[in-house]
């Protein structure tokens, strides 16, 4: 089951795999919904096998701390970032929290006195047909180690009861390389050795580092998840689109070739996409979508800053199956869809069995 909550503006995501607990984003239009939210969504105490964090606008991290306190979370997976970024993202509007989780995660967590496993996903700059396919690399989500990186495009396995085995695959897609880097460090007046912490009390920087920064740029780095049943292609007789993807602000306007290179394997069995950055235009793509996919807009409605109305115009006119989390949490039972696919797999093979007796 997934269930992408209203939240408003922002991305709060939880999927039930089996018995077995996962959260992508956890934001909040407003900060003081989240406590109210988390509780619904919850019991306290409960187990969260890992959260997956796109990016670190408030937007998609400021109920982290909430999360932290009422749940259980066992693995904390987040994109490693290159300073830059980190100095972009924390000289936004953002609480004391919320500054110290971006600029130093583990702190945070040790801070907290937690026992939460932090793994960062290491960045791929992906030029199209430079860059050599990595082979099909298996982990077992519980091998994680603490601190550590892994390579984008891993398969993190679980093995959830009653279920197939199940594979969740980040991708932290950096779509700025070196000389993008260098360029924003100068207009900032930073250098290689300039510290985040230093920007906190650097008057004026918040100003100075958004002219620097383009929003498109940024929001192209959202660490992208496929959530869906491992091997799924061994059932040709039927679709298969068991799978989920998730985007986060993901600059699928520009980058769906990237995108699609990185889940090419997965792509043929996603059923349901997260339309990136709240229907946003700007990151829109109709090539993500086509009469078997389902796609999910996180956002408020009317909502000025961004609006999806051109974007569910679009959608309308393909006539594309589309949800909005305004004024209803949206639900999808994937388990329900499995269960019923696996029985029409096995009376398609039990039908030819009997023409052979």
């Amino acid at each position: 089951m997934v269930t992408f909550y209203n939240v408003g503006t922002a991305l709060f995501t939880v999927e039930k795999i089996g018995e077995l607990y996962f959260v992508y984003d956890c934001g909040f239009s407003r900060r003081k919904d989240a406590g109210n939210i988390i509780g619904k969504a919850f019991s306290p105490g409960t187990e969260i096998e890992a959260v997956f964090i796109s990016h670190y606008d408030r937007d998609h991290i400021n109920g982290i701390h909430e999360l932290l306190r009422y749940c259980k979370v066992r693995r904390l997976i987040l994109p490693m970032l290159p300073d830059y970024l980190k100095w972009y993202y924390i000289t936004q509007r953002l609480n004391p929290q919320d500054r110290f989780f971006i600029a130093n995660p583990i702190g945070y967590i040790r801070n907290l006195k937690l026992d939460t496993i932090v793994c960062f996903v290491e960045k791929v700059n992906i030029e199209d047909g430079l860059v050599n396919r990595p082979s099909r690399e298996y982990r077992n989500l519980g091998n994680l180690e603490d601190g550590k990186c892994f390579h984008s495009g891993i398969n993190l396995v679980i093995t959830p009861k009653f279920m197939p085995e199940w594979v969740l695959i980040p991708w932290n897609i950096v779509g700025l390389n070196e000389n993008d880097e260098k360029a924003f460090l100068k207009r900032c007046g930073l250098d290689a050795e300039s510290r985040i912490e230093d920007l906190w009390y650097k008057k004026n920087i918040y100003k100075d580092v958004k002219r620097a920064m383009n929003n498109a740029s940024v929001n192209a780095t959202s660490m992208t998840l496929y959530s869906g049943p491992r091997d799924v292609f061994r059932f040709p007789m039927s679709s298969c689109r068991f799978g989920c993807l998730f985007l986060g602000d993901f600059d699928a306007k520009k980058n769906l070739n990237k995108l699609k290179w990185a889940y090419w394997p997965e792509w043929t069995s996603i059923g349901c996409v997260q339309i990136p950055h709240h229907g946003s235009n700007n990151n829109f793509n109709i090539d993500l979508l086509n009469e078997e996919v389902e796609a999910v807009i996180s956002c408020r409605l009317n909502y000025g800053k961004v609006n999806p109305k051109d974007v569910i115009k679009t959608l309308n006119s393909r006539k594309y199956k589309y949800h909005i989390t305004d004024p209803e949490n949206v639900c999808f039972s994937i388990e329900e869809k499995i269960i019923k696919t696996y029985q029409k797999e096995v009376c398609i093979k039990m039908s030819k069995l009997s023409c052979w007796m």
